[in-house]
């Protein structure tokens, strides 16, 4: 990661002649003049503001980002400053592959479920095919779930949870130290974890009847089943 940031645009007339920027290491601040400028740092993924007003319907969702520290919309707002036009600044995807982590505030845990994992609303019910995890599709689902939130239900062999979204990088948290935390909830039987995540036991239990029976291969599965 360079240590400096674009501030504005040199201009001479309509014409954009160079960069100014601030070397964050010492405050120090530079003008670099350049026979051609390259804007190469439009991301804004870290301004969750931004996301919501670009696709309002997420307005009440609980957001979180794993972006590089750069894609703060620095490079956009020079870029729309300058009279740049933009397209499709609203297609943005959203994944599901954490959960918000107990103790930085802004950062998250990366979850290490596979497809053989649950996933359920707060109202006990699947709502997606597991193995579509790693792509936009599980996260545009949940988004719209009620509250925003859903439950991932595994069995044992789920053991750490990956730290990612803060600055100490690379720490895993176990399932026990999400348990102590109340994050994370254990039971011994499927039924002992409705009351701990307020779902409904009956649609809890119903639903992961089918989904083993899927599982080990003794039933089709409506969600898999789709394109």
């Amino acid at each position: 990661q360079l240590e400096a940031e674009a501030t504005d645009l040199l201009y001479e007339g309509d014409h954009v002649v160079g960069a100014g920027w601030i070397d964050l290491t010492t405050g120090q601040e530079y003008r670099t003049h350049a026979a051609a400028t390259v804007v190469a740092t439009g991301g804004f993924l870290r301004d969750l503001e931004r996301v919501r007003a670009l696709r309002p319907e997420l307005a009440d969702i609980p957001l979180r980002y794993a972006s590089w520290p750069g894609a703060d919309g620095n490079g956009l707002e020079l870029l729309l400053g300058a009279g740049a036009a933009t397209q499709n600044l609203e297609a943005i995807g959203l994944y599901a592959h954490g959960m918000a982590h107990p103790t930085v505030e802004g950062g998250y845990l990366g979850l290490p479920f596979a497809a053989s994992a649950m996933w359920v609303n707060t109202d006990g019910n699947r709502f997606v095919d597991e193995s579509t995890t790693n792509s936009f599709v599980t996260g545009e689902l949940l988004s719209f779930q009620p509250g925003g939130v859903a439950w991932v239900v595994g069995d044992a062999d789920v053991n750490n949870f990956g730290e990612l979204g803060v600055e100490d990088r690379g720490g895993l948290f176990t399932v026990a130290d999400l348990v102590s935390l109340g994050e994370v909830f254990e039971a011994t039987e499927l039924a002992g974890l409705a009351e701990p995540t307020l779902v409904p036991e009956p649609a809890l239990l119903a639903e992961a009847s089918g989904f083993n029976a899927f599982i080990a291969g003794e039933s089709e599965d409506t969600f898999r089943n789709v394109p």
